[in-house]
């Protein structure tokens, strides 16, 4: 078990951050499989006579944290699929010059672009509110 223990704290010891016990048991790394800029506690951990990584506090480019990588992930996807509506409204702009707006989720429509982004990104706080983890 102590050599499981010391493999562990070696390949901590490997990944490049900045240590937060002062034991050299906890370490903030970046985040692998998440956008640049953020990171992520990442700690020896016994449970049971066993030991074992344990990643905790998934942290953003602007200081929001995240208990679980689900959590930070579902985060992640839905401001993408806001910033991609958007680039569809910006270039759908882009083409018509004006005009009216339509909401790509309801089809509601608006005379400025600056509404209907306002409008869209009320659907995401919207499906945020009513997601149950």
């Amino acid at each position: 078990m102590e050599e499981e223990a010391a493999a562990l704290a070696e390949h901590i010891l490997r990944m490049r951050g900045t240590w937060i016990s002062p034991a050299k048991r906890e370490k903030v790394v970046a985040a692998k499989g998440l956008p640049e800029g953020w990171s992520v506690v990442a700690g020896l951990r016994k449970d049971q006579g066993r030991y074992f990584l344990a990643f905790r506090d998934f942290r953003s480019p602007d200081g929001t944290s995240w208990p679980t990588f689900e959590a930070a992930s579902k985060y992640v996807i839905a401001n993408l699929e806001l910033g991609e509506k958007i680039r569809e409204l910006r270039s759908l702009e882009a083409v018509e010059g004006g005009g009216a707006f339509e909401c790509v989720t309801c089809r509601k429509k608006f005379m400025e672009s600056r509404q209907c982004i306002g409008h869209m990104s009320w659907h995401s706080k919207k499906r945020k509110r009513n997601c149950v983890d």
